[in-house]
């Protein structure tokens, strides 16, 4: 076997495993509660990757005090591991403090649409709450570099073609 159908093999395999997680979590603990436990997940695979990048090829994403320069640093660290690729993130400030980010061609879009369009379909969600994987990780991004707490509402969901959501003005959290 060639390591790089091995590595297919692996990535649908925790695809797989992922996808069952998280309709456990949502039959467990309701909607609600697995849109925390994906936020949480999202902290967790930000600070990996933050760790990973550091050590592999020495990158170091930096405290800031701009939002858009945490999402643009948590943007970089995606290019350097794979993730993404140019032109398939951008960012929109608001006047309000609010920063709409889009998406393009998602690594997280074939999850998505088995996954969270089953979700949808079943009524676990409607349209306004369910959670979108790579808008955890970048309200995730924010939480770490800016140290403040964005939570995010959906504007648009369409898993692997464009999916766009809106992180809200700043609250600080404590250290």
């Amino acid at each position: 076997m060639s390591e790089g159908n091995e590595k297919g093999q692996w990535h649908n395999a925790l695809m797989k495993w992922l996808t069952g997680a998280i309709y456990a979590s949502v039959k467990t603990m309701g909607a609600r509660q697995a849109k925390v436990m994906s936020r949480g997940m999202a902290l967790v695979f930000v600070r990996s990757l933050t760790n990973e990048l550091h050590a592999k090829k020495g990158a170091v994403m930096q405290p800031t005090d701009d939002p858009l320069e945490a999402l643009e640093q948590y943007r970089e660290a995606e290019l350097l591991a794979g993730l993404s690729g140019p032109d398939q993130v951008s960012f929109v400030p608001g006047a309000d403090g609010q920063v709409e980010i889009a998406f393009r061609a998602c690594p997280y879009g074939p999850l998505c649409s088995e996954t969270l369009a089953g979700l949808l379909s079943r009524g676990d969600f409607n349209k306004a709450s369910v959670p979108c994987i790579r808008m955890d990780t970048y309200s995730a991004a924010v939480a770490v570099l800016q140290n403040s707490k964005r939570p995010y509402r959906l504007v648009q969901f369409a898993p692997g073609a464009r999916c766009q959501g809106a992180l809200a003005p700043p609250r600080t959290v404590a250290r």
